[in-house]
């Protein structure tokens, strides 16, 4: 996700957004809990529910993903004593049911991994869903009101930096403290103050 437009270029929320910059600690991140706790769906049952003729006898066919245009089977099945895991050699895609559903149907591995935890019986509650989908709404009202401060008046130069500044400040302590939902909307409600304030000096 892109919290706004610079005129550089985009500008990455990173580690806020779970797409990259920064480091988040597996062990405390809700949304990297929810994908691994989704990855525990057996893959063959998510092979079954989408007609795929894999099995321990038969693991190899055509790539299944509508990106990939295979015409000769390149798709693997992998079972082991551990796991069960795919890789397509055309597309050079691989993993487990997350990972699989994320590519078949075009959607990222979070709404992935919702999608598993609501078509399959998993560990994870209601609950952990729920608060990781609070979480990524705030952040995304969030950088919506970031990006509506920015082009409010798109030419000045010091509305854009103060506006990358609170987005630091933002990404530096969700991925220092790993915030929960309510850490975040708490942080996020403190950052709007400083927007409001700084658009009336």
């Amino acid at each position: 996700m892109y919290l706004f437009q610079n005129k550089s270029g985009p500008t990455s929320w990173g580690a806020a957004s779970g797409n990259g910059g920064g480091s988040r600690n597996s062990s405390k991140d809700p949304e990297i809990k929810l994908i691994r706790e989704a990855n525990t769906v057996d893959l063959q049952k998510v092979f079954d529910h989408y007609n795929l003729e894999l099995n321990e006898f038969n693991r190899k066919i055509v790539c299944p993903f509508p990106h990939h245009q295979d015409d000769t089977p390149s798709f693997y099945y992998y079972i082991n004593e551990h796991e069960k895991s795919f890789y397509c050699f055309g597309c050079k895609v691989g993993g487990r049911a997350v990972e699989f559903v994320s590519e078949i149907e075009n959607i990222s591995k979070y709404d992935a991994a919702v999608k598993l935890t609501s078509e399959f019986e998993t560990n994870i509650s209601s609950i952990v869903i729920s608060n990781v989908s609070e979480k990524r709404e705030l952040m995304l009202n969030f950088s919506n009101h970031i990006r509506n401060f920015i082009q409010s008046d798109i030419d000045d130069d010091n509305r854009l930096a103060f506006a990358e500044q609170l987005t630091l400040v933002f990404d530096t302590l969700n991925t220092k403290h790993k915030l929960e939902t309510e850490g975040v909307k708490s942080l996020i409600s403190k950052l709007k103050i400083r927007l409001d304030k700084w658009q009336q000096h």
